[in-house]
């Protein structure tokens, strides 16, 4: 399983799911894991019966909310705690240290740092990135660039 971590305070939720329905598109299996403090997921995405942690299916797409660590969503889907998940890909939606550490995001086969211009996110931002010294081989070509003219 890929690991794909998604970091800072700007808002992602939306742009991850965008990301994992291209890869269902392709027919790769995917868990999105809102990581986040403020859980946006559990709001957009519909889900029967939520709780304070739980998977649901939307699109094709696994999403799970209110996991700290990836221990916890093996043991809620019924898997051995060191058992890899059977997903393609896990794209984790990350604004914490705890939960950046908790995923080994720094070891992630791919790593952005996604922010705007407004100075919350760039200062709560720079505050994740300075305390986990191992999150330095974040890709710079970040899709907000992209969206801004191209510049790097």
């Amino acid at each position: 399983m890929k690991k794909i971590g998604f970091m800072g305070v700007y808002d992602k939720t939306d742009l991850v799911i965008y990301i994992a329905k291209m890869l269902t598109s392709f027919g790769k299996k995917v868990i999105v894991v809102d990581a986040t403090n403020i859980q946006k997921a559990k709001y957009v995405i519909p889900a029967i019966n939520p709780t304070t942690t739980y998977v649901t299916e939307f699109e094709d797409i696994d999403i799970a909310v209110g996991f700290r660590k990836p221990e916890l969503i093996n043991e809620y889907l019924g898997f051995e705690t060191e058992q890899e998940l059977p997903y393609d890909y896990m794209l984790v939606d990350s604004d914490n240290l705890e939960t950046i550490q908790n995923f080994n995001l720094p070891k992630a086969e791919k790593k952005y740092f996604v922010t705007s211009f407004d100075l919350y996110s760039l200062k709560k931002g720079l505050e994740i990135l300075r305390r986990n010294k191992r999150t330095n081989n974040i890709n710079k070509n970040t899709i907000l660039k992209r969206h801004v003219g191209g510049r790097r």
